[in-house]
């Protein structure tokens, strides 16, 4: 429930700020809420609207591909879903302690219950795990910062003297791989690197 409630707090609020003319703000707070309501169709529309005109590169198929995957398979959906096996799969043990006489003949059908369900739970397990792991590692590819103001130069070295790589529109949905002082070392969608000054970027 918290999560709806957050996500539906930042939708608004990206609402708010795209009525403002701030699509930088409006994009950012979009992207927060996608991660708690990914597949609230509103949501989507307007975010694509607020993406018009945004010159993010040329799309990274791949990129592309990763953020898909990451918002059809939310990381607290796959949470939840491990913690729940992982404790089903505690109880069959304790009832397995507590009562041995139910399972030890093989050749009973509470045997072969026995081991239909844990192995389900198990295999289950073992997927969610996987799923989390994996997805837990996408999640860091995803945009970790916006662009909230135009025109954000993007420069060779973190100074105001480096040579100017390009410029980034606002809105645009970048990564930031470190930091130093009061730049960013950011990577676009499309593969390209540099510096920019935090004043231009808002982190999720």
């Amino acid at each position: 429930a918290n999560g709806y409630e957050n996500g539906n707090l930042d939708f608004n609020l990206g609402n708010a700020h795209y009525k403002q003319n701030q699509k930088g703000l409006a994009i950012l707070y979009y992207e927060k809420a996608r991660r708690f309501i990914p597949f609230d169709k509103d949501l989507k529309t307007n975010l694509n609207i607020a993406l018009a005109g945004v010159d993010e590169g040329e799309i990274n198929w791949g990129h592309e591909f990763y953020r898909i995957l990451v918002c059809l398979a939310p990381l607290n959906w796959l949470a939840l879903g491990t913690s729940i096996n992982f404790y089903l799969l505690i109880l069959l043990i304790i009832l397995r302690i507590l009562f041995p006489a139910y399972t030890q003949n093989s050749q009973t059908c509470h045997m072969k219950l026995w081991y239909k369900i844990t192995f389900g739970l198990v295999s289950c397990f073992l997927i969610c795990l996987i799923a989390l792991t994996t997805f837990g590692y996408l999640d860091q590819r995803r945009p970790q910062a916006v662009v909230i103001k135009g025109n954000a130069a993007v420069l060779s070295e973190p100074s105001p003297n480096a040579t100017v790589y390009f410029k980034l529109s606002e809105g645009s949905r970048i990564l930031v791989n470190s930091t130093k002082g009061g730049w960013c070392l950011i990577k676009r969608q499309d593969g390209k690197r540099g510096w920019v000054e935090k004043q231009y970027l808002k982190q999720l």
